[in-house]
Order: structure tokens, then sequence, then C-alpha cells
């Protein structure tokens, strides 16, 4: 049972094969090719970092197939969080609206979810102490709403990189 299968869950390969599934998941976007196995390296090793810490946590994973795709995931929302420090990004964020920057600093600096950013945007939800968040209809419509911003700053941001002679296809710049 976990943490006490914490080593034979990771093997002697898995962080390898960690980093290669990472470092592949950015390197297919012309924007951080180069940057790509740094920032893959770095996000894997701090996955790793974050599963050795669950280890305070008895039964946190059920199997090694759960524990192994939750350091996959992880490194990933790990790189993700780096991604937009790569230059140009940080440039090309200036360029995006205040609210269109907000929101992808949110989806990836901080890993928000729609949902969170929905309750964050709008105060009678997320303020609201005696109310489910997304208990009602006009919430999960909020949500939408948000999704279709969050959308629409991400594509605005692919087409500033595309215009930049950066693009990539579907893969200009990860969601």
């Amino acid at each position: 049972m976990w943490p006490l299968t914490y080593w034979p869950w990771r093997g002697e390969d898995f962080f390898q094969s960690v980093f290669a599934v990472t470092r592949n998941y950015l390197t297919r976007s012309p924007v951080l090719e180069s940057a790509g196995p740094r920032i893959a390296f770095q996000a894997t090793e701090t996955a790793f970092d974050l599963a050795d810490d669950r280890r305070q946590w008895p039964g946190c994973f059920a199997d090694s197939r759960s524990f192994r795709r939750w350091v996959n995931e992880a490194a990933r929302g790990e790189a993700r969080r780096r991604m937009i420090t790569v230059d140009p990004v940080p440039a090309l964020m200036l360029q995006l609206n205040a609210d269109e920057r907000q929101l992808l600093h949110w989806h990836y600096a901080d890993q928000f979810s729609v949902e969170r950013i929905a309750l964050m945007r709008h105060d009678e939800f997320a303020l609201a102490s005696n109310l489910l968040p997304l208990e009602t209809e006009e919430a999960w419509q909020l949500v939408g709403e948000t999704y279709e911003s969050l959308v629409s700053a991400y594509e605005r941001l692919c087409e500033l990189m595309t215009d930049g002679g950066l693009d990539g296809g579907p893969w200009t710049f990860p969601w």
C-alpha cells in the first residue's frame, strides 16, 4: 500500500519515460522547440518531488497505474505552468487585452479549472457563502461564457505567434 510502494512503482526508468512524454508534448510547438527539453526536465523533477511529498498520505494512490498517470499529468501541468515564460510568449501576452492575459495566466500559470475561473470572475458566486458554487443554471452559463472567453484568448495568442512566424498548425502552442 502507498507509500511503501513508492519505489517499486517508480521503478528505474519511469523518470526518463515521464520526461520523454513531457518533452514530446512541448516540442511539437515551434515556440517551445528549443526550451522544451529544459522545461520538461524541470517539470518532471517537480512532479517527482510532489509524488515524494504525497508519501505522507497513506492510500493516496490506489495502484501503480493511477500513480503513474498522476505523475505524468503532474509533469504536464508543471510544464504548462512554465511554458508561458518562454520567449516570445511574455511579450506576445502583453499584446493581449487585460482580460485575455488574466485568463491565460489563470489557465496556464495557476492551472485553475474553467469552473474556478468563472467563479473568480463573478463576485456573486465567488463570495456567496451559503451557495455551492455551481448549483444554479446561471452559474453553468457563466462557466460556458468563461470557456468561450478563454478559448478566444488562446486563439488570439496563437494568432500573434503565427503572425510572428511561429506557425505550428494545431501545435502552435499547447492548450
